[in-house]
């Protein structure tokens, strides 16, 4: 057991530091390892951590399920649809690793912040100012990546991927904003 730590703690090292060099734009999903099953982890862990974060923040159970089918979709589904449009499916194990690995490392940098929002606040749909600030920074910034992860991905300009990154953002937003009112009513 000792030895598979000592083998695996050099991996994961690589892989985060490569992550977090996505996320200062100095590395693309090209850097990453073809690893499927480290693709596959990666998007089970982002789920299963959306998932806990909703239970945290009191989202409805019947609303449990369809975000996190909806997550799965845009995280999974829409590249793997624009990769196959753009004749580059062999890259969507590297693309998930780079989307999903990013998407976790802001997932944990958010989470601080949402718990300070449910927590300190009388009304949670208002937070402080200075925690909207972050979370907005944050959430710039994640589509920054995003953009930056799809440009290599499907070898686009930069401003058509970052539009992408910010259309897909906004579909999901909608989506989720459906989801919330159908099961509301």
């Amino acid at each position: 057991m000792c030895a598979a730590r000592v083998v695996l703690a050099p991996a994961m090292n690589a892989l985060l530091s490569r992550l977090i060099a996505i996320c200062r734009l100095r590395l693309g999903p090209q850097d990453m390892p073809y690893a499927p099953a480290t693709a596959k982890a990666l998007v089970v862990t982002v789920l299963m951590l959306e998932v806990v974060l909703s239970q945290l923040l009191d989202v409805p159970d019947g609303l449990l399920l369809p975000r996190t089918v909806l997550s799965a979709v845009m995280l999974v589904g829409a590249p793997w649809l624009l990769l196959h449009l753009r004749a580059r499916s062999g890259r969507l194990v590297q693309t998930l690793i780079a989307l999903a690995g990013t998407s976790l490392l802001f997932t944990l940098a958010l989470v601080p912040l949402l718990l300070l929002t449910a927590a300190s606040s009388v009304d949670p749909a208002a937070p402080a100012p200075l925690v909207s600030a972050a979370v907005l920074l944050l959430v710039v910034w994640k589509l920054m990546v995003n953009g930056h992860i799809l440009r290599f991905a499907l070898d686009w300009p930069p401003l058509a991927a970052a539009l992408l990154a910010l259309g897909l953002f906004l579909v999901e937003l909608g989506l989720d904003q459906w989801l919330q009112g159908s099961i509301a009513t």
